[in-house]
């Protein structure tokens, strides 16, 4: 979800298509969000690729002043060997 301002009607949630392309994250680089949107400490680009909504206008690189990924990941049970 990029946003880029209060105002959540401003707010765009794109969906992955495909989720082997979904999220990548490299040591030496930001998250890479199947190709559509790259972050590389505070330089990026998107190119929409695996993800339903384009989530810029251009494809033109930018720079960003701060970015905060939010990940939901799904907890596995525990379960305890017997």
């Amino acid at each position: 979800m990029i946003m880029n301002s209060d105002d959540i009607e401003s707010h765009i949630l794109s969906r992955v298509e495909n989720e082997k392309y979904a999220i990548y994250n490299y040591h030496d680089s930001g998250p890479i969000f199947g190709d559509d949107l790259t972050l590389i400490s505070d330089y990026g680009f998107c190119v929409n690729c695996y993800y339903e909504k384009q989530i810029r206008k251009t494809n033109d690189d930018f720079y960003a002043k701060e970015y905060e990924p939010e990940i939901y990941i799904q907890p596995i049970p525990f379960r305890p060997k017997t």
